[in-house]
């Protein structure tokens, strides 16, 4: 083997292209990553995709490499064939830009506000010396902090949150949101990194939204909580324990009323009827209307025909009802079991929760089964967990466990929010791949179900009488001071007592069964920049119109007393009263 120095002078250096050290051991090349890979080839060798810590096996350089990058590697110039030279060969590979950066995504963020201090989930900043290998983030003997963050609003963020927001170490980072309560706003945070002689600044928004306000009247059921199977309108009606809850294309309401093993109705106007099953008499027997009987139905389910899907939880069933009140069997014995098989031989073991997709798949949560099953094309199978294991485990299909699953939720994208009863957790299930994760880890209520708007948000009941909302940027508790009642009010003053299965009707109205309460709530939106809309009001609060001069003012009493007796005070402005 010759030895000496290797002559580059022979191939001509490609424009973005620097080459120093010619004619020595050691030639440093520096410049475009795709040039250098040009004029490397020229020397024996070929890079397979970009930049890597590449030796003498020949590996390539990692694209986008930091730099310096020493390349160690055995050449044979092939510009020479009269008289090749080989030899060993360090080429130094700088990059042009040798500033510190943020290597994760460091995209905007939005949140809730909230009444008191809220402190959000750490963002996870990873990060890396230009200098170095990807993943390293070394001291270069700078002086004062390595990462430092600000922010444009003192008030939303203040100035001593930020001086502490900056977590981990290493090349590992987390920021940490922490935001004032009940003040709304943008922030502009700045994450400043240097390796001492560099630095790179990074901007992102923060923006705090106001958590969507509620007016929360009773629509049917007692005031007092006292529990019963009347007939009737707005409060003068009466439940007991109701359970799920669906709203069909006309406005009405229907309650599994699992105290009563009946179907109720509800119009809008809050009249109450029973709808299917023999109210105080548990049982089964397909039929139409009275004629039926269920045994403590639970969650239900609609579809786009209005028929009803009952998980009909006593009797191990999964029941339909039609638009005309014909109650039929979908699927089970009534035999304590987890058999898959076709739906006439299939077992469950008190199935509480159910789903149906737009095309027709039904989806269960067995509870007493741990498992999550699927009806479809006339065959009943098991998606995940294993029967009669009540235990917790995030993992796929049957290695995944769940412990008594009382209720579901259908997310726009098709995957399933299964509410984990013991554990207490709300868990999501990839409906392709099966896969199991944990979605949500408050004190959630066992009974109620995920809650899942139009829009995609969860609704989530909550150990503690209340509900929070999981939007798709935040989590925020949204109504219920902890106390059980049935207080009537707006978000921070109404009470709950076991809220579980919700409804949503139209211009953001929340329907609600407060199941220990034994009534039906409605949630009226109170108008803010989260919601625009209707003005909702109770006694001695102000309602506010517009700036123009003609307003038209329609009163809704939301299941009030009748008649429902008005006295108008102006506090700004005459106000002239016509008749329409």
């Amino acid at each position: 083997m010759q030895f000496g120095t290797l002559n580059f002078n022979n191939v001509a250096v490609p424009a973005g292209v620097t080459v120093t050290g010619v004619g020595t051991s050691e030639v440093t090349l520096t410049g475009d990553e795709t040039a250098v890979n040009t004029y490397l080839a020229n020397f024996g060798y070929t890079p397979n995709a970009g930049y890597i810590n590449a030796n003498t096996s020949g590996g390539a350089l990692a694209s986008g490499a930091v730099a310096p990058d020493v390349l160690s590697m055995s050449v044979t110039t092939a510009n020479n064939t009269n008289n090749p030279v080989t030899g060993s060969l360090n080429l130094l590979v700088k990059a042009t830009d040798n500033k510190p950066r943020i290597v994760s995504p460091l995209p905007d963020r939005m949140y809730y506000a909230e009444p008191g201090v809220a402190t959000e989930t750490a963002i996870t900043l990873t990060l890396a010396d230009a200098d170095t290998v990807a993943t390293a983030f070394v001291n270069n003997a700078t002086s004062g902090p390595r990462i430092v963050a600000t922010s444009d609003n003192p008030n939303l963020i203040l100035p001593a949150d930020m001086a502490t927001a900056i977590g981990g170490s290493g090349n590992a980072r987390t920021f940490t949101v922490k935001h004032q309560p009940n003040i709304t706003g943008v922030a502009n945070v700045t994450i400043t990194i240097n390796d001492g002689a560099l630095q790179n600044t990074y901007t992102f928004k923060v923006t705090v939204v106001p958590a969507p306000q509620y007016y929360w009247s009773i629509l049917a059921g007692s005031s007092t909580g006292a529990a019963g199977s009347t007939n009737a309108t707005g409060t003068s009606a009466t439940f007991s324990s109701p359970f799920g809850m669906v709203r069909d294309s006309q406005g009405n309401l229907f309650v599994s009323d699992a105290g009563n093993h009946g179907i109720r109705k509800i119009t809008p106007l809050g009249v109450v009827t029973t709808f299917a099953g023999t109210l105080g008499t548990a049982g089964y027997a397909d039929g139409t209307g009275t004629a039926a009987k269920f045994n403590a139905p639970a969650q239900l389910a609609i579809d786009a025909s209005d028929n009803i899907y009952v998980a009909d939880q006593m009797n191990h069933r999964i029941r339909k009802i039609d638009k005309f009140g014909v109650v039929t069997t979908i699927a089970g014995t009534g035999t304590l079991g987890g058999t898959d098989g076709a739906v006439a031989s299939a077992t469950f073991n008190q199935p509480t929760g159910i789903a149906i997709t737009p095309t027709g798949v039904i989806y269960v949560a067995d509870k007493f089964g741990h498992i999550i099953r699927k009806i479809d094309g006339g065959q009943v199978t098991t998606l995940a967990g294993a029967y009669g294991i009540g235990q917790f485990a995030d993992a796929v299909g049957s290695a995944a466990r769940f412990n008594r699953p009382t209720g579901l939720g259908l997310l726009p994208d098709g995957n399933l929010l299964v509410r984990d009863g013991i554990n207490p957790l709300i868990r999501h299930l990839n409906i392709t791949t099966l896969a199991v994760t944990t979605y949500a880890t408050s004190a959630i209520n066992q009974d109620g179900p995920p809650n899942i708007s139009p829009t995609g948000d969860v609704y989530a009941t909550v150990l503690d009488n209340s509900i929070s909302v999981f939007s798709s940027f935040d989590s925020a508790k949204l109504a219920g001071t902890g106390t059980a009642g049935s207080v009537v009010g707006d978000n921070a003053t109404a009470t709950f007592s076991l809220p579980r299965s919700m409804a949503f009707g139209p211009n953001g109205t929340l329907y609600l069964v407060s199941g220990g309460a034994n009534n039906i709530r409605m949630g009226s939106p109170i108008p803010s920049l989260a919601n625009p809309g209707k003005q909702v009001v109770g006694d001695t609060q102000l309602l506010t119109f517009a700036s123009a001069a003609t307003q038209r003012l329609s009163i809704q009493s939301n299941g009030a007393a009748e008649p429902l007796t008005l006295t108008l005070a102006v506090t700004k402005g005459k106000v002239t009263l016509s008749q329409l």
